[in-house]
């Protein structure tokens, strides 16, 4: 049976609802002629419904709701209001109030509210022993449901307390402190690969506290308490090991600090993020807090300092394969040096890149687009330095067949994107640096600029416009909002519009008019 407490300063409207919920099978707890008198009842009685009077002294039934909404304090609310106190209730409903009743309160109206609560607080019950079920069958199979809880915490940032409160009492880790190990398979997109070495891990390190395992963007996440952080430490080296010597390839590895359980989603983050700083230390290094903290205190010394190389082209020109690799590894041993940021160091190999394609072709740059992106998506300084010096003797061999200049191409497959994402709304050279040509933004800007003598933005409403103008053309009846949509504006017509009027000189409806003869 639901309790309810009505709240109005008037007796006798508190006397004719109690008679009525009574008579329904409904508790009456008691009755309040204010909204303060009303807040402290509801604190030692625990109504499940409150039937209350907007208009009241001391404190006004809105005031009342959104106190108990500020407090988090469980109740329903049934509001009584006036026509002319019409627009507060519109308010209550955004404290979660679902129903409002105009005085005079017909009878039916207010049994009709009752029974919608009571039916909601019904269900809330039988959700609420559902979902104890669920988490009774989840405790029998905890590993696999801990590895989907703890993938989509990490990834949301955040979780419902109750769920925090539940996976950590599986585990019984409430108070423990914990760290991440992140592992990071570098050249494999192989889930079986990633499969294996992750329960092959926990089965390792489960000895040294190794608890709950998952993948986030292809990281392996390993939980572990540290009952022997040299012996972890000790083991992770093996496991880095074994891993180079049967696969072949290098394993990224980053361990977080020591925290309470519920600080995972920001221990991950702070773990991630030694994967970027990895970029100036050899591929095998183990990147812990204490050497994490350094290369932050690096880069916050070293971003924004000055690089300036000067390559010799004629020497590389007329160089052997020897001379050519002795530039490179000065090059690169400079670079090392100076410490840039990652994005500042990537944008200079580019540069050097396109040097020493420009000398060893005689001036022309035919480039792999490919062989671009593999060496822009490499984790480490040192691994693209040996890429350069492994193809070194391949380019040297081939200049000959190198023809078109890199920004021309890189222009022209710009144009090509351009022309097959028209009718994507995100299309920006923002979106195409990060999403297809994995290169730095400004950069792009200025070699689209140089090879097209205009401008990046300009090009693609200068295109959209165009698209629009053949759309009018071929058919009469078309609507505005689909040209503004298979154009690239999404349904934002208004800015089609402007758009379209800006180049053309005329709105899409003159110009349909125009075209079509209908004037």
């Amino acid at each position: 049976m639901l309790g309810i407490l009505i709240v109005d300063d008037e007796d006798i409207i508190c006397e004719g609802l109690s008679l009525l919920v009574k008579s329904h099978g409904y508790s009456l707890l008691g009755t309040a002629s204010n909204g303060k008198e009303a807040l402290e009842k509801i604190l030692t009685l625990k109504p499940d419904i409150v039937i209350t009077d907007i208009r009241m002294p001391v404190m006004d039934g809105l005031e009342l709701v959104k106190t108990c909404s500020d407090k988090n304090i469980p109740a329903n609310f049934i509001l009584l209001t006036g026509y002319g106190e019409f627009e507060y209730a519109h308010k209550a409903m955004s404290y979660g109030v679902k129903h409002y009743i105009l005085k005079p309160a017909d009878e039916s109206e207010i049994l009709h509210a009752l029974d919608d609560i009571s039916c909601s607080v019904m269900q809330r019950e039988n959700q609420s022993r559902m979902v104890e079920s669920l988490r009774q069958k989840i405790r029998q199979m905890a590993p696999q449901a801990m590895e989907e809880f703890l993938a989509e915490w990490i990834q949301n940032g955040r979780c419902a307390e109750s769920d925090l409160t539940f996976f950590q009492g599986l585990f019984s880790q409430e108070s423990a402190p914990c760290c991440l190990l992140l592992m990071k398979p570098e050249n494999t997109d192989d889930y079986v690969i990633r499969f294996e070495l992750k329960y092959i891990s926990r089965e390792l390190l489960e000895p040294l506290g190794a608890y709950a395992n998952t993948t986030v963007e292809n990281i392996i996440v390993i939980v572990t308490s540290l009952t022997d952080p040299k012996k972890l430490l000790a083991q992770v080296e093996t496991i880095r090991i074994d891993y180079k010597k049967f696969i072949g390839s290098s394993l990224a590895v980053s361990i977080s600090k020591a925290a309470e359980f519920r600080e995972i989603p920001k221990l991950f983050s702070e773990a991630k993020q030694g994967f970027q700083y990895r970029f100036y230390l050899e591929p095998d290094a183990i990147i812990r807090p204490s050497l994490l903290k350094v290369l932050e205190q690096g880069a916050a010394r070293e971003n924004g300092g000055d690089f300036n190389y000067s390559i010799d082209e004629m020497s590389i020109t007329a160089g052997n394969y020897e001379s050519i690799n002795a530039e490179i590894n000065h090059f690169f041993d400079a670079l090392e040096s100076a410490k840039l940021t990652v994005d500042d160091a990537k944008n200079q190999i580019l540069q050097f890149y396109l040097i020493l394609k420009r000398a060893l072709h005689g001036g022309s740059q035919a480039v792999s687009m490919e062989q671009i992106k593999c060496i822009f998506q490499m984790e480490t300084l040192s691994n693209i330095r040996l890429k350069f010096l492994e193809t070194a003797k391949q380019i040297n061999e081939e200049r000959v067949r190198w023809n078109d200049t890199l920004q021309a191409k890189l222009a022209q497959h710009m144009k090509e994107l351009v022309g097959a994402n028209i009718d994507n709304p995100k299309l920006s050279l923002k979106w195409i640096a990060k999403n297809e040509l994995y290169m730095n933004e400004d950069y792009l800007s200025k070699i689209f600029v140089q090879n097209t003598s205009e401008r990046f933005s300009h090009y693609v409403m200068r295109l959209r416009v165009e698209k629009a103008k053949k759309l009018i053309q071929a058919d009469s009846d078309i609507k505005i909002c689909d040209i503004s949509r298979q154009c690239g504006f999404d349904m934002n017509t208004a800015y089609f519009c402007t758009a379209f009027k800006n180049a053309v000189g005329q709105t899409p409806t003159e110009y349909k008019k125009k075209v079509h003869g209908l004037c």
